[in-house]
């Protein structure tokens, strides 16, 4: 039953973020712009950000970390 649901606490928000940039895009400024979203969502207070990681390979800037 939705009663049993009932949650008192504070909403919270988060967001993921995945991998993907335009091929056109700067490597470094692709990074920096990720960077500089997470710390706008810090200051309004978002509870977390997950940043997305692939091992696929062809398109994701963010590979296997023991690469």
């Amino acid at each position: 039953m939705m009663t049993d649901l009932a949650y008192d606490g504070p909403l919270r928000f988060g967001l993921f973020l995945a991998p993907f940039h335009s091929a056109r895009l700067n490597p470094t400024y692709a990074f920096e712009r990720d960077l500089m979203l997470a710390e706008h969502l810090d200051r309004i207070n978002f509870d977390e950000i997950w940043f997305g990681e692939h091992h696929s390979g062809a398109m994701e800037m963010i590979a296997a970390p023991s690469s």
